[in-house]
């Protein structure tokens, strides 16, 4: 799959804001015509491959080559880590999934609530491998993400989880809310083709079910800080697998480092 070598040097400003302050974001022109006509034909013969389950797979970076190249993408990755203001990156895990027409709502939820991550410096990136605007015939985007929902009641999760001075560090913790108004309505969003949809580990989201008559096909790439440490919670093959242990940092072989800035400008 040919992935491209040059990324933008910079993240424009006005993203990181939008990004810090909605939790979610949709940059364009990320992947270009070629990687896209090569993307979804991998992904595909991942997903239909005999070690995965029907309509889905997760930990494709480890089972396909196609599958590692996307999940270490140099333009995703830099991205997501200019987004979250990490200095280097790591895979949290990828999954890719293939909603036949006909498929239900996927309900409002927060990723990061069923990770045993301590920090908040998680981030998601969904890529479509068919056009997510008018969908398949469906007449509303299949995304939907809810304002600023990352930073309502993040101090309180985070203070179960880490020390003060991991709060204080971390990217959010100086706007989080302590009290809040009633959440606003999802965002729905579009994402064109070559754009990819960025959103916090903490930030509410949904999908819409497939209204259309095509099997509705994605791909996405979770992506935490170095740095981060294993926190309680529920276990998690990503950490539970090499034995990492709470309060340990999260650093083993099923978590490779994907990005960082050092390797980048070298």
């Amino acid at each position: 799959m040919p992935i491209a070598t040059t990324i933008t040097d910079r993240v424009p400003a006005d993203l990181v804001e939008a990004f810090r302050r909605d939790g979610y974001v949709v940059v364009t022109n990320l992947l270009g015509p070629d990687e896209l006509a090569a993307i979804g034909p991998a992904i595909t013969r991942a997903v239909t491959a005999p070690w995965t389950a029907a309509h889905e797979a997760h930990n494709v970076w480890e089972r396909a080559p196609d599958g590692r190249e996307l999940a270490a993408h140099p333009a995703i990755a830099a991205t997501a880590a200019a987004l979250i203001g990490a200095d280097a990156l790591r895979l949290w895990s990828d999954h890719a999934c293939f909603d036949e027409p006909g498929a239900g709502a996927v309900e409002p939820h927060r990723d990061q609530d069923d990770w045993p991550i301590s920090e908040a410096r998680t981030i998601t990136a969904w890529i479509p491998l068919d056009l997510a605007s008018a969908v398949n015939g469906s007449a509303e985007p299949c995304r939907g993400y809810v304002p600023g929902s990352h930073r309502a009641g993040l101090r309180r999760l985070l203070s179960a989880r880490c020390t003060d001075d991991v709060l204080a560090d971390d990217v959010l913790a100086d706007g989080d809310e302590q009290d809040t108004p009633a959440p606003p309505a999802p965002a729905l969003v579009e994402v064109p083709p070559g754009a990819v949809a960025f959103h916090h580990g903490l930030t509410v989201h949904l999908v819409g079910p497939n209204t259309g008559t095509r099997v509705r096909r994605s791909h996405e790439v979770t992506y935490f800080a170095d740095g981060c440490t294993r926190g309680p919670g529920p276990g998690h093959d990503s950490v539970d697998r090499t034995g990492i242990g709470p309060g340990a940092v999260i650093d083993g072989p099923v978590t490779p480092l994907v990005w960082s800035h050092a390797r980048d400008r070298s």
